[in-house]
């Protein structure tokens, strides 16, 4: 009789079972917070992926648009399309660009 009189009088007092709900939120409440930070890092991640992927397509792209004007601008010099002085890549180096056009072709540039 004492204990209810006690319970009734004072509002913090708890029973066993009632700290244990206590308890079990609170570590449920830690457990989403976890879940949820890790759902937040996956989605980051997976964000700066995309955007890295996005740049590196964008630099073949670059490189490629680059290495064909350098190509075509050769060829319209010595067909004489282009007032300028003789203007001529070496065999080696003509060999390489085209060698690197057709990878970065592979690698996803148009």
């Amino acid at each position: 009789m004492a204990t209810t009189k006690y319970k009734e009088h004072n509002p913090n007092y708890s029973t066993p079972s009632s700290k244990n709900n206590t308890k079990r939120l609170d570590y449920y409440k830690r457990l989403q917070a976890v879940l949820d930070a890790n759902a937040t890092r996956k989605q980051s991640l997976l964000m700066r992926k995309q955007v890295l992927d996005h740049q590196r397509k964008a630099n073949y792209q670059n490189e490629y648009d680059r290495l064909r004007g350098e190509l075509n601008q050769h060829v319209l010099r010595r067909m004489g399309d282009i007032n300028a002085k003789h203007y001529t890549i070496p065999h080696e180096q003509r060999t390489a660009l085209v060698d690197r056009t057709k990878e970065l072709e592979g690698l996803g540039a148009k």
